[in-house]
């Protein structure tokens, strides 16, 4: 997930989104162990906090995300994925 998440947000300071062109000073991406601990996965679910630089470089607006996981599993079970 935070591949995903990462390659979009490279995408996105490309195109100037950001007040970097250095992704580290752009935006940073965590799912770690501490955001997800085995009763977050165990209930389907992922949490993500992202940062994006989009004033000045290194100076980071804070999102956190929280997706249940189990409504796309179950997509992708019924479509045998």
């Amino acid at each position: 997930m935070r591949r995903s998440i990462a390659a979009f947000l490279l995408a996105q300071m490309k195109n100037g989104a950001f007040r970097s062109q250095e992704p580290a000073k752009a935006f940073f991406v965590d799912v770690s162990d501490a955001l997800n601990p085995p009763s977050v996965v165990f209930a389907g679910k992922l949490v993500a906090r992202i940062g994006l630089a989009t004033n000045k470089p290194a100076e980071f607006i804070v999102l956190r995300i929280a997706q249940d996981t189990r409504a796309l599993e179950a997509e992708l079970a019924s479509a045998g994925l």
